[in-house]
């Protein structure tokens, strides 16, 4: 037989052709999977503590028990809402308490219970989730004026104030038979919300205010990114930005995480918590992330979901950065107990319990140590 055998009409030539072309396509391939891996790889980044604050006995003196909404100024000025007392308290750069930020009241430049902070260059914005008011001032405490909205801003959501005082925010609105979680622009002279993005629905016979959070729960944000703004929802893969300028709204970041599943165990424990109603509403997998933050630098941080199993004071916060074009930057992972309280281009800042008492961190980043290379 002239020109080789022949398997089932397949002459050999054509087999040992084959088998080297699937040779080298293997070898490819485990490169390319190589490659990926190195690209995704994570890196720790080292965190050194700088100063803390901690709260004092003296009323006068910047007591507080338990800081929300926590901002930080471009010059380092530190600016938070405590949810005990619900005053305004500003520290300086270095963690030396300054003032209190208005009063306590429903006169000129006082409040009733303050939610909400945003900081422009030379001014402070206080939301009053009561009043539906925000209050104005300067960054050294004076009032300017006040602008009554009469809108709710949702619970995970920052607020931008332009130069017009139109207010942007992801809104509450009722409407009709449902409400609506609307990310928009609130019009001060129209008195009205050009609707930008509708994030969520739900027919107010079914809908409750409020509600039990945890680490599985639906959470939509809103947050003050250079040049407008970035929202997304915490159970889907995309990040909008919203460039204020042109006034258009575009995905920046997909998330290619791959889902994780609600173990039987953990919805035994959260029916328990939460009750057996409220866990039939449990979603089939996690959330994608707890938390968002952003930075000058136009990075964008998600803190990864913890374990409910774990009890609080043992939960490691594992963040992970990116920047707008959604290449995977940085990982680093905070010490048990600690909670991020914001993200900035100088370091992280964060709540963590000592001796009963809730105390405020700061740490900076040592840039990219890549460390525990088989994690």
């Amino acid at each position: 037989m002239q020109g080789g055998y022949k398997m089932g009409g397949i002459s050999k030539k054509i087999i040992k052709k084959l088998m080297l072309f699937f040779l080298i396509f293997s070898v490819g391939a485990l490169f390319l999977k190589g490659s990926e891996e190195q690209e995704t790889k994570n890196y720790d980044i080292k965190l050194k503590p700088v100063f803390n604050i901690l709260p004092t006995d003296d009323p006068g003196k910047g007591f507080f028990v338990f800081p929300v909404d926590f901002k930080v100024s471009r010059k380092g000025k530190i600016f938070f809402i405590d949810s005990k007392t619900g005053k305004v308290l500003k520290y300086s750069e270095k963690g030396k308490f300054e003032k209190y930020i208005g009063r306590k009241g429903q006169g000129p430049g006082e409040y009733i219970a303050p939610q909400k902070l945003f900081l422009s260059e030379s001014k402070l914005y206080v939301y009053d989730g009561l009043s539906r008011k925000i209050h104005i001032y300067k960054l050294t405490g004076e009032y300017i004026r006040t602008l009554d909205i009469g809108k709710i801003v949702a619970l995970f959501s920052d607020f931008y104030v332009d130069k017009n005082n139109n207010v942007y925010a992801l809104w509450i609105d009722y409407s009709g038979e449902e409400i609506r979680y609307v990310v928009g622009k609130f019009d001060f002279k129209k008195r009205n919300i050009e609707k930008i993005k509708i994030l969520k629905r739900e027919k107010i016979k079914k809908a409750v205010m409020g509600g039990i959070s945890h680490e599985y729960s639906q959470r939509l944000f809103f947050r003050i990114f250079p040049g407008g703004f970035v929202y997304g929802d915490n159970m889907d893969r995309t990040i909008y930005f919203y460039n204020i300028k042109n006034g258009v709204s575009e995905k920046i970041l997909l998330i290619k995480w791959k889902r994780e599943k609600i173990s039987q165990r953990e919805v035994a424990f959260l029916k328990k918590m939460i009750g057996k109603e409220e866990a039939k509403k449990l979603p089939e997998y996690k959330p994608f992330y707890q938390n968002l933050f952003v930075d000058e630098n136009e990075y964008i941080y998600f803190a990864k979901p913890s374990d409910v199993l774990t009890p609080r004071k043992n939960k490691i916060n594992r963040i992970i950065a990116y920047n707008k074009n959604g290449k995977h930057l940085f990982d680093f992972k905070l010490p048990a107990g600690y909670r991020p309280l914001t993200i900035s281009k100088e370091g992280i800042y964060v709540l963590v319990s000592k001796d009963d008492d809730f105390c405020i961190e700061k740490f900076v980043f040592e840039q990219n140590q890549k460390i525990n290379k088989d994690r």
